[in-house]
């Protein structure tokens, strides 16, 4: 049979891998040319399987499992279904299938605890809950009903066990003082309620002992008494109490022995009867006790079946087997017989019941389970319509306040509850059209406030400021910020205590008898809040012989107004001077610590300080390149340093101030130090000279140094590093990182400060060049001639001709703007006289008066800190036609030769304007400005021509070129001038006068008739120059005070 069998199954086996083979084939052969109708049906399948998989990530298991069924039995489908396509329909209907057991599972876990509770058993209730708290497959409403659930049982299950434990100890109340039954009765409730007790005994300890009094009480007792086994403790009677190994027959052997050997009269009674009297009334006693116990159970288990207890009834039940079972031998064949029967029946009773009761609970269970199952989902639904109501509405409302990001928001989450609401969608679609158009607005918006705020910032640039330095409208605001930003440095509580320490007290209280515990305690005390000193007085005693009593020895009249820190410090001074060792305090995390300068912790602190401002090299610029004399190049104002060149230029040279060649007022490229190319001193290089890139790095590095060594030498010298202390500076960039103590670094910032103090002192340096000139001009010129005067007799006709109006022409006095050399006269008449053939006189008149007065100022203005020095430059460049190249060429070309001539105009670069160099030094009361300064004033007058042939065309005009000549004014000097004040640097005053008188002898001084025969011209020139300069010294705080001043009365 067996082999028939493997036979059979060998069989089938290989029947299955043939079927699979043949499908495997059949799903090659079909995969292999696929149709449009297979890539249809398979897309289709796809979707299913996505929508199936969507309805099981909503939950919707029902309607999942009902597409897969569709998708599996539909002839329309299964041909077409993939392998890929099939594991994935298997694995979604076994997701199916264990989701609806969970859900199953829950439902009837959810039905069972609930009847457990109802019937009282709380602690099967919330082991059933326990199962299912944590469940993935409930919904959130399931989950918060488990949660609730759970709670309420076990609130109900805390009361019940709180219960029966009172009435446990009510009970044992009870007994103590001889209500033996009401005891009992209290002890066989808490037995059967199955809760576990906390107490001494047990409550069947406590009934085996009232038991045994009760029968005590009525029967003597022998030595070798043997009473009734009680029932096993060890059967559990519900599943939340603990096994306990109780032996109630030898806790009362124990009691009834104790009882025993107390009573002497128990003992002398049990002496006088009879063994065999002991015996039977032993047998009756325990016969009744056993009968007892198996009565009382089945009644409780009848009382329990009668109320459907099934639990408590078996419980009852199993009591009354074991206490049988245990006393067979005691109760005899009849007896046991006839109890184990009706044991018997009862429980056969109990478990048919439990059977009726099962099903009629299962049957219960299952339609609450439906109409739960029903009512969820009617929630459910009911729950989705309202929260697309709700949502709905909410975006309806955030509408209205045209807040349409939050409506947009809401129809997102409408679209998750119900994706196919069309109401939503276009109220969506709307919204989002409205929003893109709002954007849209709010850019252009955006746009129009910004043009608008760019052209209010184009016309506030236009301002023209009249004060040298105007500070924002917020500088307070601002100033405060950095203050406040500068104050964080520091810990609020070291900083708490030094705003303490650098408070101004008196302390003239302090005598010369004053001991130092009571100094400090003065000086403590002298501010509100108290300092918090710290005095280490056994540091004091051993290391500097100081007791708490010593006298400071120093009077208070000196201390009546005081800082408190400076104060602190003469006392301990006083009291260490000329001892052992010196004391000291310092200020650390909140609290001053004395002590002697060793035991003082040292607390090394690092703190970066910026001090890019106190190393930034000073500004000195080359007065020499930023002149356009060209003094250091070569050309026609020199060479002592440089070569040749043109006009102000620098030829090659190679010293120190020179350079190579090139154009006007400028070297050409140099090798040294201050060299450059180009025009105007030298363009190129850096700060001073094509070399010079690097100066300012070496120069700020150069500083830096200096820094450093000036506040090791002059802060606590002996704690540094190089003294052997432990203090270190290290430079990084523009910054020093300083390991120090608090105290060094309180004296560094001080020291820093006092240096800022004096950089932020500012001139504003003007300087005015004053132009004044005036000119005259007068010219009246009479030219009279008699070329025929007939006397008469034998006297031939006189001519008479003069010249002096020629003579008194007016001519240029070398000032400029003269009125001398006009061509032409503002006056010219020509007329003739004739007598008949015996006079003919020719006149011609000339007249002219002009005058000219003109002011003309540059007042170049220029701000500078204070010992730095400042260049300003206001050039214009002209370029002028001052020469003219001709060259001649002869080309020959098939036999024919021909001339070509070239003409080429030379133009050259001329620079005019105003040039300023100062470098302003501050005097120590800060009332005067001593000033190095160098101060160029350049015009250029083109009103001189030459005229020359053309070589082109020689009969034609002639060509005119300028001969511009160059007026320069200069100044260098060092002066001092008070603050505010104007100082004349130098002046020029020009005056020409020429005056011209021109007449024929004798006849031009006869009165009347000589003004015919003489001539007169008057030019009067007078120019002056001056060159004035006004210093204003800004000091940083004065500044910055009368601003915020102006802007607080704004």
């Amino acid at each position: 049979m067996v082999k028939l069998l493997s036979s059979l199954c060998n069989r089938k086996f290989v029947f299955v891998i043939a079927l699979g083979l043949l499908w495997g084939a059949f799903s090659i052969a079909v995969s292999a040319a696929p149709s449009s109708i297979d890539q249809a049906k398979r897309a289709k399948i796809d979707m299913t399987i996505r929508i199936v998989t969507e309805q099981i990530n909503r939950g919707l298991y029902q309607q999942a499992q009902s597409q897969l069924g569709t998708l599996q039995t539909s002839d329309e489908f299964v041909a077409y279904i993939s392998q890929r396509q099939h594991q994935t329909i298997v694995k979604l209907q076994n997701q199916i299938t264990q989701s609806i057991q969970e859900r199953e599972k829950i439902a009837r876990i959810l039905r069972q605890s609930e009847a457990l509770a109802e019937q009282g058993n709380y602690a099967d209730a919330l082991g059933l809950l326990s199962q299912i708290t944590a469940s993935q497959y409930a919904s959130e409403p399931e989950r918060q009903m488990i949660q609730d659930s759970y709670q309420r049982i076990s609130d109900q299950n805390r009361r019940q066990q709180q219960e029966w434990q009172l009435l446990f100890v009510q009970s044992v109340s009870a007994y103590n003082s001889g209500q033996s039954e009401q005891a009992r009765q209290g002890f066989m409730q808490v037995i059967e309620s199955g809760y576990p007790i906390k107490g001494g005994k047990t409550p069947e300890q406590y009934i085996l002992l009232i038991d045994t009094d009760a029968a005590r009480a009525t029967t003597p007792l022998a030595d070798d008494l043997q009473w009734p086994i009680q029932p096993d403790q060890d059967i559990q009677t519900t599943p939340d109490v603990a096994d306990e190994d109780i032996e109630p027959i030898d806790l009362l052997e124990l009691e009834v022995s104790r009882q025993v050997a107390d009573s002497a009269s128990t003992q002398a009674q049990q002496e006088e009867l009879s063994y065999l009297e002991v015996v039977k009334q032993k047998r009756a006693v325990q016969v009744d006790y056993t009968m007892a116990i198996v009565k009382d159970a089945v009644e409780k288990a009848q009382q329990a079946l009668d109320d459907q207890q099934f639990d408590q009834a078996m419980q009852s039940l199993r009591r009354a087997f074991s206490t049988v079972e245990k006393n067979k031998m005691l109760l005899g064949d009849a007896i046991y017989s006839d109890y184990t029967a009706r044991l018997i029946d009862l429980e056969q009773k109990v478990n048919e019941a439990r059977q009726v009761s099962q099903q009629q609970t299962e049957l219960q269970r299952q339609q609450q389970a439906d109409e739960l199952t029903t009512q969820i989902r009617q929630t459910m639904e009911t729950q989705r319509t309202q929260a697309v109501a709700d949502y709905m509405d909410r975006a309806f409302a955030f509408q209205g306040e045209q807040r349409y990001e939050e409506a947009l928001g809401q129809l997102e989450q409408l679209l998750a509850v119900d994706p196919l609401n069309q109401r939503a969608m276009i109220m969506k679609q709307t919204l989002q059209h409205t929003v893109n158009y709002i954007e849209q607005r709010r850019i252009q918006d955006e746009i129009n406030t910004e043009e608008l705020e760019l052209m209010m910032d184009i016309k506030r640039r236009t301002i023209p400021f009249a004060d040298e330095i105007n500070f924002p409208r917020n500088w307070k605001e601002i100033s405060e910020r950095r203050e406040a930003a500068l104050a964080e440095a520091s810990s609020p509580a070291d900083a708490a205590i030094n705003e303490l320490l650098d408070k101004t007290v008196d302390l003239s209280i302090l005598t010369e008898d004053t001991t130092l515990a009571e100094a400090i305690e003065i000086v403590q005390n002298a501010v509100s809040p108290a300092l918090p000193i710290v005095v280490y007085w056994p540091d004091l005693q051993d290391n500097a012989f100081i007791e708490r009593d010593v006298s400071i020895g120093l009077d208070g009249a000196g201390f009546g107004n005081i800082v408190l820190r400076v104060a602190l410090s003469r006392i301990l001074e006083a009291v260490s001077s000329g001892g052992f060792a010196e004391l000291g305090f310092v200020a650390q995390e909140g609290t001053i610590t004395i002590a002697t300068k060793e035991a003082l912790p040292t607390n090394l602190v690092t703190n970066m300080y910026d001090v890019a401002d106190l190393v930034n090299p000073p500004a000195n610029f080359d007065e020499y390149s930023s002149s356009n004399q060209g003094n250091q190049g070569g050309g026609s104002q020199g060479g002592s340093s440089g070569g040749g060149g043109s006009s102000f230029g620098g030829g090659g040279g190679g010293s120190s101030f020179g350079g190579g060649g090139g154009s006007s007022f400028g070297g050409g490229g140099g090798g040294s130090s201050f060299g450059g190319g180009g025009s105007s001193g030298g363009r190129s290089g850096g700060s001073g000279g094509g070399s010079g890139n690097d100066v300012g790095n070496w120069q700020s590095q150069e500083m830096t140094f200096r820094l450093i060594y000036l506040i090791q030498q002059t802060i606590e010298p002996e704690s540094w590093y190089e003294e052997g202390g432990e203090g270190r500076i290290f430079p990084y960039q523009s910054r020093l990182s300083v390991l120090q103590t608090p105290k060094v670094h309180k004296q560094i910032n001080d020291l820093l400060k006092s240096l800022r103090k004096d950089l932020g002192q500012q001139i504003a340096i003007e300087a005015r060049f004053l132009l004044v000139s005036e000119n005259f001009l007068e010219d009246i010129g009479l030219d009279v001639d008699i070329p025929t005067l007939d006397i008469g007799g034998g006297f031939t006709n006189i001519n008479i001709q003069q010249d002096s109006y020629s003579h008194t022409i007016p001519t240029e006095t070398g000032v400029p703007g003269t009125l001398g050399g006009l061509a032409t006269a503002a006056l010219g008449t020509a007329f003739s006289y004739e007598s008949l053939d015996d006079l003919q006189v020719e006149f011609i008149l000339r007249a002219t008066q002009s005058h000219r007065n003109s002011k003309q100022i540059q007042a170049p203005k220029v701000m500078v800190l204070n010992g730095e020095s400042a260049t300003m430059q206001v050039l214009t460049y002209k370029n002028l036609i001052t020469d003219v190249e001709v060259s001649s060429d002869t080309v020959t070309n098939t036999g024919t030769s021909s001339q070509v001539i070239t003409q080429n105009n030379v133009i050259e670069e001329y620079t005019t304007g105003v040039q300023l160099t100062v470098t302003p030094v501050l005097t120590a009361d800060k009332k005067f400005v001593i000033l190095r300064i160098i101060a160029y004033l350049t015009d250029l007058n083109t009103d001189d021509r030459v005229s020359v042939t053309n070589v082109y065309d020689q009969d034609g005009p002639p060509l005119t070129y300028t001969l511009p000549s160059v007026q320069e004014s200069s100044v260098q000097t060092r002066v001092a001038v008070p603050d505010r004040g104007t100082l004349l640097l130098g002046g020029l005053t020009v005056t020409a006068k020429r005056e011209i008188e021109s007449g024929a002898p004798i006849l031009s001084k006869i009165p009347g008739l000589g003004r015919f025969f003489s001539n007169r011209s008057t030019v009067d020139d007078k120019m002056i120059l001056l060159i004035l300069v006004k210093p204003t010294i800004l000091l940083q705080d004065e500044v910055e005070a009368d601003a915020i001043g102006a802007l607080s009365r704004r």
